[in-house]
């Protein structure tokens, strides 16, 4: 019994992370001035990945997520799209949603508008409802109207 439980436990572990990701947690875990997004660069060739594994598994201490969220949606929102609409349209990640929605009017059109059509229908729709509706695009407004 003991080693069908151990064995359970090591399949369902979280994948550790790769140094890569290490050095980005370590660069936006600081409390106060981390780096700017672009200085992350350096400390990783393959940054949407990692940030999204940020995104993703770094729960301590909780901005660090939200700060690998923002960079990849200011920095690299096409690459991050298929991230973004999987997380905006799941349970347990207001955060996330609510990034978007402040950020919204910052992203290319084609980007925001199809984001804002998954935060709309997804479990958050109460929480950027209100911040679609008085956003500066007015293409996003539209959509927070219908």
């Amino acid at each position: 019994m003991l080693t069908t439980l151990a064995l359970f436990a090591l399949a369902h572990a979280e994948p550790a992370p790769t140094p890569s990701q290490d050095a980005l947690y370590a660069a936006l875990r600081v409390r106060h001035a981390p780096p700017d997004c672009s200085a992350l660069t350096d400390l990783s060739e393959s940054l949407v990945e990692d940030l999204v594994w940020l995104v993703d598994h770094a729960t301590q201490p909780p901005w660090v997520g939200l700060r690998a969220a923002q960079c990849l949606l200011v920095e690299h929102p096409a690459a991050a799209q298929p991230s973004f609409e999987g997380w905006l349209s799941t349970e347990g990640h207001r955060g996330l949603a609510i990034l978007v929605s402040q950020r919204i009017d910052e992203i290319p059109l084609p980007i925001a508008t199809s984001l804002a059509v998954v935060a709309l229908a997804g479990p958050e729709e109460e929480t950027v409802h209100p911040r679609f509706a008085r956003c500066g695009v007015p293409e996003i407004q539209d959509l927070a109207t219908r």
